[in-house]
């Protein structure tokens, strides 16, 4: 599974966006790979008239959801404190969706340098950045 964080989904969503780019969370979409976690819909939760919330009000009921658990908020508090004392602090939103990846054996899709770190700091290679396929970074 691939838990998709806010920032690739915003990606997605994008009419104007870079095809490649957009590729990665669709492909995870058609295989039946992708997931949500409360904190990625709480995030993407916007106006009711956006396109944005109209089309994760559309992936809601088809797209699983990993839930965050008491072990993912024990971990996020974890790393966002590592991340501060490592000089790169993250948003705790971030700490939190990648502990819940972490948690639940999911590979985390995104398009945030935060993500990046968060690997670094613990030394493993969960996540994934939606990259132009052809490209780099």
């Amino acid at each position: 599974m691939q838990l998709i964080d806010t920032s690739a989904w915003i990606d997605y969503f994008k009419t104007s966006g870079d095809p490649d780019v957009r590729i990665r969370p669709a492909s995870a979409l058609k295989a039946n790979k992708a997931a949500l976690c409360e904190m990625v819909f709480l995030e993407l939760q916007g106006s009711p008239n956006t396109r944005q919330s109209v089309a994760i009000s559309l992936l809601e009921p088809v797209v699983p959801v990993v839930h965050i658990d008491a072990v993912c908020w024990s971990r996020a508090c974890q790393l966002a404190r590592l991340c501060h004392q490592s000089g790169h602090p993250v948003p705790n939103t971030d700490a939190l969706i990648y502990a819940t990846a972490e948690r639940h054996g999911c590979e985390a899709l995104h398009n945030d340098k935060h993500f990046d770190w968060l690997d670094e700091i613990t030394g493993q290679n969960i996540t994934e950045r939606p990259l132009p396929l052809g490209g780099s970074a």
